[in-house]
């Protein structure tokens, strides 16, 4: 499984594996469908949310969020969408089932042979927490590696 570098404005992010940003935004993109988000960019957001899902980014996964959202408004919106994310995600218990992990939509081969094991949902709210401090500026961290435990 490979490695990517998330970073938002300015080279502030963290190293982890792929796969773990494709799971993230399986949540995030169901989340952004709901119509009372407004984004300026939101066809080209759920455009990326679907490539990072299905596999189209491997290997040169980009958030393009820097382009994507425009201003603090969307900035904010965006904050928002990933606290519900933590919501939905804490509200699912402490494990995300290996059956629901398979029979999440995919164009991605590589997500079915990796994703066979539940996973556990206080690793996937880090991450979308780590998203947020991002959205913030308050991420300190520059190359670090967001270690899962799965």
């Amino acid at each position: 499984m490979s490695q990517t570098k998330i970073e938002y404005e300015g080279g502030k992010g963290f190293w982890i594996n792929e796969v773990f940003v494709q799971l993230a935004f399986h949540f995030i993109y169901d989340e952004m469908l709901k119509p009372s988000y407004v984004f300026t960019n939101k066809p080209d957001l759920l455009y990326d949310c679907l490539a990072i899902i299905n596999g189209h980014r491997s290997g040169v996964l980009v958030l393009n969020w820097d382009d994507d959202l425009e201003g603090a408004e969307d900035e904010q919106q965006m904050i928002l969408l990933l606290t519900n994310v933590v919501a939905t995600l804490r509200s699912k218990g402490a494990y995300i089932p290996a059956a629901e992990l398979q029979a999440m939509p995919t164009e991605d081969a590589h997500w079915l042979r990796v994703m066979d094991k539940d996973f556990p949902v206080a690793e996937l709210v880090r991450i979308c927490e780590a998203l947020i401090q991002l959205l913030r500026r308050s991420w300190e961290g520059e190359n670090d590696a967001m270690e899962i435990v799965w």
